[in-house]
């Protein structure tokens, strides 16, 4: 049983810096999911956790040792990499049971455990053919079986997912979650994948530029962004984004942008904006996700604000449509219904749901929390 601790560490390569000082505590038996595009510092910083990369400063803590100075053979970590790592000379059930026999587990043992993992996997058609005789998708859940039949205090997946096909993928998902639960032990997952990190995550840690962004439940990283950033990596179809002005009419605050207004309804909202200094003088970006925002038809007119947009083009997702919108100059993308019939140049008109409208200071890129 083991948590991590990271404290104020840092890697260079050179003059690169790919981890900036980060701190995070994971605690004992989560599941959490490191997330960024790439390049962002979550594998350098998986590495460094798994020994296999010198630490340049900061400490990390594995339960309560310190582990900076130790080798990777004794920090007790299991780690399945993208790369897979597979010996060659050996078969698959060889190459899982490698970890039991470096113990001197009993075979009778090793052979009940491997037969588990490997059926979990469906890797049991496969276990006497040789990596190089298998498909990236085989070679990867080797390597993914070969970590998971460990007795470890944390394990380490590095993208252990990404190279199967989507069937496959949806379906490790819910076996990653499933074994995580019956291990009880502590998971650290790295991915560029939202979904995985908001299916499969106790706890998602956004990274970009070697600095973590936010961490927090997925619920919190989808509907509480904390900048930018955040709300622009996690969403598919991703946030729109208007530059706007707020600013006060008959008592009520309005987004403002080209000549649209969007009123934000809420009292709680408006107490928020009404503390925020020289408010009308600063500029703002209007975050809402397409999810939110209704095409609204005539006999609806009357249930709330409208804007007048124009149809750009459509593209139907099977159980859904995503309808790309000019609004003025800029473009919006709305998810609706696949029923919903419209051409390219048809005016329609939107309305914005205010209680999911997100504000985020254009200079410092941080949100306002309404």
């Amino acid at each position: 049983m083991a948590g991590v601790i990271l404290k104020n560490l840092w890697k260079k390569y050179g003059k690169v810096e790919a981890v900036k000082g980060i701190h995070l505590n994971i605690e004992d038996q989560e599941f959490v999911a490191f997330l960024g595009p790439s390049g962002c510092g979550k594998t350098s910083t998986m590495r460094m956790i798994a020994g296999l990369e010198k630490i340049t400063s900061g400490e990390i803590y594995i339960g309560d040792r310190l582990v900076n100075n130790l080798d990777p053979a004794i920090r007790n970590i299991a780690m399945a990499f993208e790369s897979y790592a597979l010996y060659p000379p050996m078969t698959v059930f060889e190459n899982i049971a490698f970890p039991l026999r470096a113990m001197k587990f009993p075979e009778n043992v090793i052979r009940e455990k491997v037969q588990r993992i490997t059926e979990i996997l469906e890797l049991t058609d496969v276990l006497n053919k040789y990596p190089k005789g298998l498909s990236g998708g085989h070679q990867q859940r080797v390597s993914l079986a070969r970590a998971l039949i460990r007795d470890a205090d944390v394990y380490l997946l590095d993208e252990p997912i990404s190279h199967l096909d989507t069937k496959m993928r949806n379906r490790m998902r819910a076996e990653l979650k499933r074994i995580h639960s019956e291990l009880g032990k502590t998971m650290i997952y790295v991915t560029h994948d939202q979904i995985e990190a908001l299916a499969m995550a106790d706890k998602v840690v956004v990274m970009n530029f070697g600095v973590i962004h936010q961490v927090g439940t997925p619920a919190d990283i989808y509907f509480k962004p904390q900048d930018l950033f955040v709300a622009d990596f996690v969403g598919e179809p991703p946030m729109n984004f208007i530059d706007c002005t707020v600013g006060l009419e008959e008592e009520s605050f309005n987004a403002c942008f080209d000549q649209f207004h969007i009123k934000i309804a809420d009292k709680t909202k408006q107490s928020v904006l009404a503390d925020i200094p020289n408010l009308e003088f600063q500029s703002f970006i209007l975050g809402i996700r397409p999810s939110n925002i209704d095409i609204i038809q005539k006999d609806q007119m009357d249930q709330g604000t409208t804007v007048e947009g124009r149809i750009f083009t459509l593209e139907p997702l099977g159980d859904s449509k995503i309808v790309h919108v000019l609004l003025g100059d800029k473009q919006l993308l709305v998810e609706t219904s696949p029923d919903f019939i419209g051409e390219s140049d048809d005016v329609i008109r939107l309305r914005f749901h205010p209680d999911h409208l997100l504000l985020f200071d254009k200079k410092s890129e941080k949100a306002i929390f309404l």
